[in-house]
């Protein structure tokens, strides 16, 4: 039993060792290194090459989905061609419907057919909004079925969630404080 004892007590010094050993090599090699990635001018450099974000979720039906987001974003779509509907929702970020069957095309049997995901939350839209009520509002009238109504969250927003018609997640969000770290 005391042999027992002693050898936890030497792997513990070991480990306590190595954990000093880590922490000396963190502060006096790593630290050099990732501050020559975080300097400003680097920041620029590789984030000024994402000039525009645009998220395509894949539908089912492109027509139903181009109403259904209409009315979520009460404007008419900024591109609506056989394949591929898009709405500008900022200067830099653009949501984009296209049928299944045109991304099956594209992918040509090398992932997971989307089809085989429909009605499964794929993906999540979060948009930071000035007045969340009035978007619930409109996401109730729009037909976006409820999945939580308006609360404030840990991280320090104020949500609400919906599921679109393919059952993407949208999220109508207001910042409300820092929250928990």
């Amino acid at each position: 039993m005391y042999g027992h004892k002693l050898h936890l007590i030497k792997m513990f010094h070991v480990f306590v060792g190595l954990i000093f050993a880590l922490l000396w090599s963190c502060q006096n090699n790593i630290s050099n290194q990732c501050e020559s990635v975080t300097k400003p001018d680097q920041k620029k450099q590789i984030m000024g090459q994402i000039k525009l974000v645009e998220t395509i979720l894949y539908v089912n039906d492109q027509e139903e989905s181009c109403k259904f987001y209409q009315k979520i974003f009460r404007k008419l779509p900024d591109l609506n061609v056989q394949g591929m509907t898009e709405f500008i929702i900022s200067d830099n970020c653009k949501i984009g419907l296209m049928p299944n069957k045109s991304i099956v095309k594209i992918l040509a049997g090398k992932t997971l057919n989307p089809n085989s995901g429909n009605g499964i939350p794929r993906c999540e839209l979060y948009f930071y909004v000035e007045n969340i009520q009035m978007e619930f509002d409109n996401a109730i009238k729009s037909g976006a079925k409820l999945i939580s109504p308006i609360q404030n969250r840990d991280w320090g927003d104020k949500v609400c969630y919906f599921a679109d018609p393919n059952g993407h997640i949208i999220a109508f969000a207001e910042k409300i404080g820092n929250g928990k770290k």
